[in-house]
């Protein structure tokens, strides 16, 4: 008898717990693992959140979060996403952080705050992982606040907190080194939010006063305006950016006023940039930060409505392939565009697993291949197992080595994007194409895709 009431105790406990967890919605996303540390209290700020932003790492095989909170950095191992588990802790000098950002270059994770003071630029070696992380620097030079960061090959830049838009050399990655100040260039410029940075062109966020476009020539080192784009359709502060795969569209959010839609940009020239098109995750939901995906998807923050999945392939037409609300506070009719949910993402790990932050909730790991357009059957291998080609670098004859069966279409197209060769109906496993001599030494990217999957493989022309 006291067996069995004991049984009904723990069976009733167990409803209970299992009543008041949170239901996620999602559409094509699936979750995959959680992890919250439950220590982590509110920050007691204006948006009074526990978490911020994220990235990604992967070393020895292995994947880990990072992940911003009020007290400082965690590092999460998510090799086995149904189990994270924290393997390192790094405190930050302001203890109830609104702003945190990162990125890594090789073995070293660059941490910045946007926080008032006591404040500091960190440099933490992951060399040492799993068993632990090694700070190597802590301090307030060249810098001790900073809004966002992006790196570039060995090139760092930093915008907001005390910078405009600075650029700093990683040679030695424990010690960066001041290339050169936006403002030295253009000092009336003003101060960008965040940057988007290929091949040196610098696609900044200015707040209020646009987008503009600079080359950062670092031989020299000084920046160039290369185009700029003040007044367009729901225009508002102007906070981040994306280019697609491409290098023909950049995404373009306003997180200011609350609510604005994405923008589609045509940089193909940048002294005459163009909206295509205003899209939207279909609610009042604040659109926040944008990030790569496969198949000519796009990953974005949506605060409140969590992470929302785009086909942007046709910038013209972009369709909603998937979703992940990580806040179930607000739903579809009670999302006000506030600042409360899907601070971040990471998009860019082996595994194609897909690592969010919520600024409530903490971190979740996703498997978002299926709103990807990318299938778990045997005609879907990853694309390490799909196909490659051989030789690359090539001086002319290119030979696939693929487990890819079935007919596909084979696109060539050069760097700016022209495309140079179509092969209809191919099959992957048996082909072979030739440069000619109008095509010169240079990257060339090449598309192997059919009505199931999407594969491109970046290829060097000698």
């Amino acid at each position: 008898m006291r067996l069995l009431l004991i049984l009904t105790i723990l069976s009733a406990f167990a409803r209970s717990v299992q009543a008041q967890a949170p239901v996620y919605n999602s559409q094509h996303v699936k979750l995959l693992g959680t992890w919250d540390d439950s220590a982590i209290g509110p920050n007691g700020t204006w948006v009074n959140n526990r978490y911020s932003s994220c990235w990604g790492y992967t070393q020895a095989g292995r994947e880990y979060a990072v992940v911003g909170a009020q007290n400082g950095t965690y590092i999460v191992d998510i090799s086995n996403p149904g189990n994270p588990v924290k393997r390192s802790f790094i405190p930050g000098k302001h203890k109830n952080a609104v702003w945190r950002e990162y990125k890594t270059y090789k073995n070293y994770l660059y941490c910045i705050s946007d926080d008032g003071l006591p404040n500091s630029f960190q440099i933490v070696d992951l060399k040492y992982l799993p068993d632990s992380t090694h700070v190597v620097y802590d301090g307030d030079q060249p810098f001790a606040r900073g809004h966002t960061i992006s790196i570039y090959k060995d090139i760092m830049y930093i915008a907001g907190g005390t910078n405009t838009l600075v650029a700093y050399s990683l040679a030695n990655p424990e010690k960066p080194v001041l290339l050169r100040n936006l403002a030295d260039d253009f000092p009336t410029t003003g101060q960008a939010h965040d940057m988007f940075v290929k091949n040196d062109t610098v696609y900044g966020s200015f707040g209020y006063k646009g987008l503009k476009v600079f080359y950062f020539n670092k031989s020299v080192p000084t920046f160039d305006l290369l185009g700029s784009l003040t007044q367009y359709p729901s225009s508002g502060y102007n906070h981040s950016s994306l280019l697609t795969e491409d290098g023909k569209t950049l995404i373009l959010m306003d997180e200011v006023p609350a609510s604005l839609p994405v923008k589609m940009v045509d940089v193909t020239d940048l002294k005459d940039l163009k909206v295509l098109s205003l899209f939207s995750s279909g609610t009042k939901a604040t659109p926040h930060n944008p990030f790569p995906a496969p198949n000519n998807r796009v990953v974005i923050s949506y605060y409140e409505d969590g992470i929302q999945i785009f086909d942007v392939s046709d910038p013209k037409n972009v369709v909603k392939t998937g979703y992940f609300d990580s806040h179930p506070e607000s739903d579809s009719v009670t999302t006000s565009g506030a600042y409360a949910g899907n601070w971040s993402a990471y998009t860019e790990l082996p595994s194609k697993n897909v690592v969010l932050v919520d600024m409530q909730h903490g971190l979740f790991v996703l498997d978002a291949k299926e709103a990807y357009g990318l299938g778990v059957s045997s005609k879907d291998l990853p694309p390490a197992q799909l196909a490659s080609v051989w030789p690359n670098p090539t001086s002319g004859v290119v030979t696939f080595h693929s487990k890819y069966t079935e007919v596909a279409d084979i696109i060539v197209h050069d760097f700016s994007g022209r495309q140079i060769m179509a092969f209809k109906n191919q099959h992957p496993d048996q082909f072979s194409f030739a440069f000619g001599n109008e095509h010169p030494a240079g990257i060339y990217f090449v598309t192997v895709s059919n009505g199931n999957f999407q594969q491109r493989i970046k290829l060097v022309r000698q």
